[in-house]
Order: C-alpha cells, then sequence, then structure tokens
C-alpha cells in the first residue's frame, strides 16, 4: 500500500450508547490507506458507462483489477444501479463496500432524497452484515459518498452525521465511524468541511480575544499535551495532537474539546488499569476511576477531575437539546476553565504515575534456575 501522510482529524462528536460511548470523526486523508476494517466507497449509477470516479480509479490501480468484473454481492439494492454492494476485492484485512447514486440535480430538496436514500442503504447494509456472525466490524470508514457529483457540503454532513449517530446507537460492535474528505489541499475547501460538523450539531465557535485566564491555560495545556508520557502509548498520540490542533484554532468550539478530552480521559483509564493488570470495562466509567482508587493506583480525591471530564464530555454529546432540567441548560464558556484545570490535572496524574512505574524495581518471580536455552537446571538425570 502507497505511503501517504497521516490522517488529519477535522472535527469530531461522539454518541451514547448501551455499549459506551461511540465516535464519529470527520478526517482529511487517503481512504485507502486507513486500518478500519469496514472501507466504503461510492461511484455512479449510470448503466451506461464503466464504474469511475476519483476512488473508483485508485481502488482499480491499488488492486490491479477493474472493478466491473469484481464479485458483487447486493446487501440493498433498491434497482439494479442503485444501492450498496459488497465488493470482494483481494484484501486480507478489510471488507469493502461500494455505494452507487445519481450526482445532483441542482434542486436541493430532489438532491437531499437522492442523498438520503443512498446513505440508507449504506447504513442498512451494514446492519444487515453485523447480523451475520462473521462479520464484527468495530470501526468504518466511508468517503462523502458524492466525490465530486456537486452536492452540498453541508447536506452530506447533515445526513451523513444523522444516519450514523443512529447504527452507533444500536450496532452491538461498532465503536466509531470516520467519513473521510479526501486529500484536499485546498484550505478553504477543508474548513469548509471542519466547519460542517459544527453547523449541522448547531456548535457555535467562542473568540480567545481578551480572555487571558483562558489564553494563558490554552498555551499551558498545548505544551503539556506536546511533552505529556501519554504520547508513548499509541492509543493516547492520535488523541493529543487532535486536541492540541483543536486548542491551536482562533476560535475555540468548547464542545469538541471537551469530547476529545472525555476520549483521552477514557484512554487513559483504560492503560492505567491495563498497566496494573485490571480489566477495563468500556460502559462504566465511573466504575473504572474507582477501580483505579480501590487499587491505590490514584488517589481518593483525584478521581473528581476523571469525573468532570466524563460529565463535560457526556454533557457536551447532548449539546442544544431542549430537554435538559435546571440550569445552566448547557454546557458553555463558562465551563472553559473548570475544562482545561480538569484534563492538565488528569494528565499531569498520568505522568506522575508513568514515572513513578518507570522507576519501581522489576519484581522477580521465584522460578527454578534455566538454562540458556530456557530448560530448568538441576542434578537430576534427565
Amino acid at each position: 500500500m502507497p505511503q501517504t501522510r497521516q490522517a488529519q482529524i477535522l472535527n469530531v462528536t461522539s454518541v451514547e450508547s448501551q455499549y459506551g460511548p461511540r465516535y464519529i470523526e470527520l478526517f482529511c486523508g487517503d481512504i485507502l490507506t486507513v486500518d478500519d476494517p469496514l472501507v466504503v466507497f461510492s461511484s455512479h449509477a449510470s448503466l451506461i458507462w464503466a464504474l469511475d470516479g476519483q476512488v473508483v480509479n485508485a481502488v482499480q490501480a491499488e488492486f490491479d483489477l477493474d472493478l466491473g468484473e469484481v464479485p458483487a454481492e447486493a446487501i440493498i439494492t433498491p434497482s439494479p444501479t442503485h444501492g450498496t454492494w459488497l465488493m470482494h476485492l483481494p484484501d486480507q484485512k478489510r471488507r469493502w463496500l461500494m455505494v452507487r447514486l445519481d450526482g445532483a440535480t441542482g434542486n436541493a430538496e430532489v438532491d437531499q432524497s437522492t442523498y438520503e436514500a443512498a446513505v440508507w442503504t449504506l447504513f442498512g447494509s451494514v446492519a444487515a452484515l453485523e447480523l451475520k456472525s462473521d462479520f464484527r466490524f468495530e470501526s468504518l470508514a466511508t468517503t462523502h459518498l458524492a466525490g465530486r457529483r456537486g452536492f452540498a457540503i453541508e447536506m452530506q454532513t447533515k445526513v451523513l452525521i444523522q444516519a450514523a449517530s443512529q447504527w452507533l446507537r444500536t450496532s452491538r460492535h461498532m465503536n466509531r465511524v470516520r467519513i473521510c474528505v479526501g486529500l484536499s489541499n485546498d484550505e478553504e475547501s477543508v474548513e469548509q468541511w471542519r466547519t460542517s460538523l459544527d453547523h449541522a450539531l448547531g456548535r457555535v465557535p467562542s473568540s480567545l480575544a481578551g480572555r487571558t485566564i483562558i489564553t494563558g491555560l490554552r498555551d499551558e495545556l498545548v505544551t503539556v499535551l506536546r511533552e505529556t508520557q501519554c504520547r508513548e502509548h499509541p492509543e493516547l498520540r492520535t488523541t493529543c495532537s487532535d486536541l492540541s490542533r483543536e486548542l491551536l484554532r482562533d476560535s475555540l468550539t468548547l464542545v469538541t474539546i471537551a469530547i476529545l478530552a472525555r476520549k483521552l480521559c477514557e484512554s487513559i483509564v483504560a492503560v492505567m488499569l491495563h498497566e496494573n493488570h485490571r480489566k477495563y470495562e468500556r460502559t462504566a466509567f465511573e466504575t473504572n476511576v474507582n477501580l483505579l482508587i480501590s487499587s491505590g493506583v490514584i488517589a481518593s480525591w483525584s478521581g473528581a477531575y476523571f469525573h468532570t471530564l466524563r460529565v463535560l464530555g457526556n454533557e457536551s454529546v447532548h449539546y442544544r437539546q431542549s430537554d435538559v432540567l435546571g440550569v445552566p441548560g448547557q454546557v458553555g464558556d463558562a465551563d472553559t476553565v473548570t475544562l482545561f484545570a480538569a484534563l492538565l490535572r488528569v494528565v499531569s496524574i498520568f505522568d506522575e504515575w508513568s514515572k513513578t512505574r518507570a522507576s519501581k524495581p522489576i519484581k522477580s518471580k521465584n522460578r527454578a534456575p534455566t538454562s540458556i536455552q530456557g530448560r530448568p537446571t538441576g542434578t537430576g538425570s534427565g
């Protein structure tokens, strides 16, 4: 597989489910190099023309084949050229789905209906595959399913986010849906995609102008995230980078930062439990933190910082919902200092724990002396 630059997370949101939090990521990168076990791309719905498109051509070049000759299993296909197919590509690590749909007409209502129908066949097909015992996908990476066929970016994002959210709330196995917007070098286009998720979810960024305390905390956080021991762990490193990138924007979107902070906190707890030979329960964050406390890994009072990130992250998932009782009705600018301070403390606790573990001598176990070959030595006859 060809080398390419690392995927860049543009924006993120989260979904609550009975199986724990799930994530939806909007990213800029090469769909061919993702490591998700299920990958989705699209093509046109013409009966006349051969399968075509930027990703289609890249897939054909990658596997040196003609997609028109690849065995394709129809999953949900309202017509012979519309719907979702499972493409049997020679890939041992990933499964590939192809969605076929018409291009945009310029009529917003018709275009949205066309796009919604295509996205429905995609997630309906994913659900159908999950019902089969041999399909247990924990993540999915998809293109935005329109290529250069003229659909409005904000409409695409809104439809995809709604469909992905509904699916993640009910899926037994899938924990993440990633939406690839391509390898664009056009900064304006990339920014349009990034803000489309904020617009779809009603998020409002806030300026840092004149907010010296928050600016100081932000700068300290960026430094800490750059130097933290979290970067020694692959599962933490990516989220640290995503957080740093979000913090360095001219305007902060607190909801996005809160979701990423909770994600980092959950991963930190998982690493600490694993390193201390304790079981991590994905659906029981409070139980996990209490286990760190009862095991003597973190001090009892410090658990409050972990829970603060959990609560703010959870409330950010429900941002702009109108059924919240009491005040304040949602996470807002007034929570920025609390969020930043809690995040700083959790990362510093992790760094202190990492240094403590590194300084502890490795305990030897009582074993019989062994030879170079690893066999026990002794005086008995062999």
